[in-house]
């Protein structure tokens, strides 16, 4: 997660897009996309779904610790007990999984999920 939220700074840094998406996958899962960009997730670990939002707060620069925050999380926990689950790539919505905000503070990720994991 760190690294992929990592990239997802650097991108915005970089000023290739101001709307930045990541897709993070299990080595265990698969999500398979089909011709009307519906997302279908199989196997038995995550698949979490990121962007930024407008009101997202961004530091990064060589040699300081990251802060990227309010990052919006959707997150199918996994395929066996998430079966039918569904997430749209065009509209970047879900159903049959849950939601949370990410930030990485100080290079230090947190998240609104209960225990404040990032997962």
């Amino acid at each position: 997660m760190g690294r992929m939220v990592t990239f997802m700074g650097r991108i915005l840094t970089s000023g290739w897009t101001s709307n930045v998406l990541g897709v993070g996958v299990s080595e265990d899962t698969a999500v398979l996309v089909d011709d009307n960009g519906i997302g279908t997730m199989v196997g038995k670990g995550p698949a979490l779904f990121v962007r930024n939002q407008p009101q997202s707060k961004l530091t990064c620069e060589p040699h300081s610790p990251l802060t990227f925050t309010e990052l919006s999380v959707f997150k199918f926990a996994d395929g066996l007990s998430n079966h039918g689950a569904k997430f749209d790539f065009k509209s970047w919505t879900g159903s049959g999984g849950s939601t949370y905000t990410l930030s990485a503070v100080n290079g230090v990720l947190n998240s609104t999920q209960p225990g404040g994991s990032i997962y």
